[in-house]
């Protein structure tokens, strides 16, 4: 794989993931108001893993998203976002090797039409 795809593969996984920040699921924190710390669900995005979390004392209710958390209002959780880069990272990859897998042709065999 050349640097140029690399570049490619790696800007393509990170626009890929922050525009799953539309796409709405629950996590389960730890949260102050249930009793005793335990675990709650709160809304957030991402997909396959969420990477932004309702912050559940200062977010408007079952809000979230990248505006939100930019301003601080939401929870970014980095493993999330780092899991999800490397999910569309390896999507993206297999994608370009087997485009140039397809577009390989054997030695001495004729060229196809062209596209």
């Amino acid at each position: 794989m050349q640097t140029r795809d690399l570049t490619v593969s790696l800007l393509s996984a990170a626009v890929l993931t922050l525009a799953t920040s539309a796409v709405p699921t629950t996590h389960v924190l730890r949260c102050a108001e249930v009793e005793g710390g335990g675990p709650c669900a709160q809304v957030a995005a991402g997909f396959p893993f969420a990477f932004i979390v309702d912050h559940y004392a200062i977010s408007p209710v079952n809000s979230v998203g990248l505006l939100n958390a930019a301003l601080g209002e939401d929870i970014w959780l980095w493993h999330g976002f780092m899991a999800d880069v490397l999910v569309w990272w390896l999507a993206v990859t297999a994608a370009l090797l087997s485009r140039r897998a397809r577009d390989v042709r054997p030695a001495g065999s004729a060229p196809g039409p062209r596209r």
